[in-house]
């Protein structure tokens, strides 16, 4: 591939008091006195960010030792296992459109006031049994804040990629108000190659020599409010609106074994407007806090996706896939917790969810001069409904001064109904118990196992038809598919490493079954399926090493 030339032209404006690096007030080497080690948790002030120079929370976030940033699945249907593992003044963001990437790039370096990085269940049942959370505490100080970033991409080919963002915080009192927008932009080339064999003789039917060129578009606005008085007495409000698109080319020069060479064409346009409205308020009760979230994403989908097989400028053959979409979700979550019932930590709450997917698919074979024909698909032409709901207890507490246990049912239960080309209706029903040991034993050391049951979603795309115009594939619904489940266990060992550094441990081992994979139905198409039982294991090691340590100049 010819190699890719790049230049950035950046402008950040930061409007607010002095900048971070002020606020480094000795002349201790970095990070001294500055990373602190509590029970629980371990504080990072902002000053250890200081040499750094970071322009965001995001900057900060991926300087915390040892630590990686887990964006959650906006995906997964309901709100709880949607989590990542950052919170903010020891809150979940109420948003699940955004990323948390997206969220952290969007607040000031100056409005962080430390980072805390401890064990989930610290910050709540949607947390436990994560080794790692960041909890980012942000200034209460009233101003107004803002970045606007603006770049420019030159690709080989002479093209310029623009790209501008900016956002704005606005905070008086308890109050404050949010507003971000950014263009995102891109445009990509690459090139390859594929040959074709036969499955059964082994034989080379084709070879291929193909240029990608991707246009993504990704416009956005979005607007948040938050009134935050006093812990237990909260308001949050946040609305996103985004209008996705894409064209895609694929140019192919195709040698098929013993046949005449072709031009081979690949169009793919989509379209996708989305917009998210949510919010959640808090209130004390009963020597504790109850919390309401919610939350209505709504997306619609058009796409369009043309293959054409070309010989000598004249069109021989090739399909054309059109397909419209639309994906609801709804959801409801009430919560309670209290510091200090009977010595225990406690949070117990329940969630709902509606969740809908109408879908369309009109394919067609394309002969000569382009004439179409349609072909039948099964299930291209479906409606899927799922009603969902979830109740939950978890309890912690400390055993002693360096182990706690934390703990937790959770009862799911969904009706899940598949209407149009077929019908087909299940009710299932989840207990989902976990069990959480961490375990501080003092000079650093820290370790956490835990055991828990897990249930994975259904993908509703996994129940109708489509096809891959590039490798001439047709993928078959399946409306029987059962969710895959597993036991899965985690342990983690983590300890700092020459002061400011971090060397961690993680490793897992899962016993799944109804695992699911890719099989052959009736028709003679590649669907989901459920394939029976299996198992999988784990070994991870991070070494995050200050360098500045080792001798080596300006290393981190």
């Amino acid at each position: 591939m010819a190699a890719l030339l790049k230049s950035t032209v950046g402008l950040i404006a930061l409007m607010a008091a002095a900048p971070l690096a002020a606020q480094v007030a000795t002349g201790e080497a970095p990070g001294a006195a500055l990373a602190t080690q509590g029970q629980r948790a371990t504080t990072y002030d902002a000053a250890f960010f200081a040499p750094f120079a970071p322009r965001s929370a995001l900057d900060i976030a991926r300087r915390v030792p040892g630590f990686a940033l887990e964006q959650g699945n906006k995906d997964i249907r309901g709100f709880a296992g949607a989590a990542g593992n950052v919170v903010f003044n020891g809150a979940r963001p109420s948003s699940k459109a955004e990323s948390l990437e997206t969220l952290l790039a969007r607040i000031p370096a100056q409005r962080v006031v430390r980072v805390e990085v401890g064990p989930g269940a610290l910050y709540g049942s949607e947390y436990s049994g994560k080794s790692q959370v960041l909890n980012v505490i942000l200034s209460a100080g009233s101003g107004i804040d803002g970045t606007v970033t603006a770049s420019a991409r030159r690709r080989f080919t002479g093209l310029i990629v623009p790209n501008l963002s900016a956002s704005t915080l606005v905070k008086r009192g308890p109050s404050s108000f949010g507003l971000s927008a950014g263009t995102d932009r891109e445009d990509t080339l690459d090139e390859g190659t594929d040959t074709l064999t036969d499955l059964v003789t082994g034989e080379v039917v084709e070879f291929r020599r193909k240029h990608n060129h991707y246009r993504p578009r990704s416009p956005f606005v979005s607007a948040n409010f938050a009134h935050e008085p006093a812990p237990g007495k909260t308001i949050h409000l946040n609305g996103r609106f985004s209008r996705f698109s894409e064209d895609f080319i694929q140019t192919n020069r195709v040698f098929p074994t013993g046949g005449l060479e072709r031009d081979d064409r690949l169009f793919l346009t989509a379209k996708s407007p989305g917009y998210e409205l949510g919010g959640d308020i808090s209130r004390p009760l009963a020597d504790g806090v109850v919390k309401f979230v919610a939350l209505a994403n709504r997306r619609h989908r058009d796409t369009l996706d043309t293959a054409l097989e070309r010989r000598d400028e004249i069109v021989e053959g090739g399909f054309e896939q059109g397909t419209e979409s639309q994906r609801n979700e709804t959801i409801g979550r009430l919560n309670w917790t209290r510091a200090n019932l009977a010595g225990w930590s406690a949070e117990t709450g329940a969630e709902v969810s509606l969740n809908t997917l109408d879908y369309h698919l009109d394919l067609f074979i394309l002969g000569s001069g382009g004439v179409r024909t349609r072909l039948d698909l099964p299930l291209d032409d479906a409606t899927v409904r799922e009603e969902r709901g979830e109740i939950y207890v978890k309890a912690g507490r400390l055993l002693s001064k360096t182990l706690r246990i934390d703990a937790g049912l959770n009862l799911e239960s969904s009706r899940l109904k598949v209407r149009g080309d077929t019908r087909a209706d299940r009710n299932v029903k989840f207990l989902k118990p976990s069990i959480t040991l961490d375990w501080k034993p003092g000079d650093g050391w820290h370790s956490q196992l835990t055991l828990r049951r897990s249930v994975a979603q259904l993908d509703f795309f996994d129940f109708i038809s489509s096809a891959e115009l590039s490798n001439s594939r047709v993928n078959g619904g399946n409306a029987e598919l059962l969710p895959q489940r597993a036991w899965e266990a985690r342990a983690t060992i983590d300890h700092p490493l020459f002061g400011t550094g971090l060397v961690k441990l993680d490793a897992g081992y899962d016993r799944i079954s109804l695992l699911q994979d890719r099989i052959l139905t009736d028709e003679g198409f590649d669907a989901p399926g459920n394939i029976g039982d299996g198992t999988r294991a784990f070994v991870a090691v991070a070494v995050d090493a200050p360098l500045d340590r080792l001798g080596v100049k300006g290393g981190a």
